[in-house]
């Protein structure tokens, strides 16, 4: 047997919980399309997500440059920004910690 292109469409038995059935099939509907198109475009799409930084992971690249470059931070804008950045990643830390207890 040859080998499967990427490209190649292939079949796929599945086992859904009902209640996660019905949730896909309600959006498909209010989408209009296929259980399967929908099932395939949010696999797609956790797959594309997991490729972007989180908003987390944003707001700490920019606490480490504004922190490096503190010639940035001399507009009062900035600081206040950088202030609510700081909040929401301890805030982000805080919850993950209490994820883990």
């Amino acid at each position: 047997m040859a080998a499967r292109k990427p490209s190649d469409m292939i079949g796929l038995k599945l086992r859904f919980r009902e209640e996660l059935r019905r949730q896909v099939e309600k959006s498909a509907k209010l989408g209009n399309v296929s259980l399967n198109n929908e099932i395939v475009r949010r696999v797609e799409e956790s797959f594309q997500k997991e490729r972007l930084p989180t908003s987390e992971q944003l707001a700490q690249v920019l606490l480490v440059v504004a922190r490096r470059h503190p010639d940035i931070v001399k507009d009062t804008r900035v600081k206040e920004m950088i202030e609510i950045l700081e909040e929401a990643v301890f805030q982000s830390d805080m919850m993950e910690e209490l994820k883990r207890k």
